[in-house]
């Protein structure tokens, strides 16, 4: 599944927006922004669905916690950004599992 495996690189890939926080490179807005459209894509693509795949899930499960344990790495400014970010790609997450 192409889409997932765009997901996957674009959140936990080696420039992904997870992994750039974690070693203190900051929040990739542009890869945010990438990221929440190929959720709407999968959000379209699963409507018709019951279930997802379990990549998908792995995925899910591990974005929430890993942008708000690095925001305290960061200065306000920048940890309300991460918050933020969290905040929409949470709502496009939901919309995957529960059209």
């Amino acid at each position: 599944m192409e889409l997932l495996e765009n997901l996957e690189e674009v959140l936990i890939g080696d420039e992904g927006v997870l992994i750039s926080l974690r070693m203190g490179d900051g929040l990739n807005k542009g890869k945010v922004e990438e990221a929440c459209t190929i959720l709407d894509k999968l959000a379209i693509m699963w409507s018709e669905t019951d279930s997802i795949p379990k990549k998908a899930v792995d995925l899910f499960i591990n974005i929430y916690p890993v942008l708000m344990t690095s925001q305290e790495h960061y200065s306000e400014h920048e940890a309300r950004e991460i918050m933020d970010a969290a905040d929409q790609l949470m709502i496009k997450v939901i919309n995957c599992v529960n059209p």
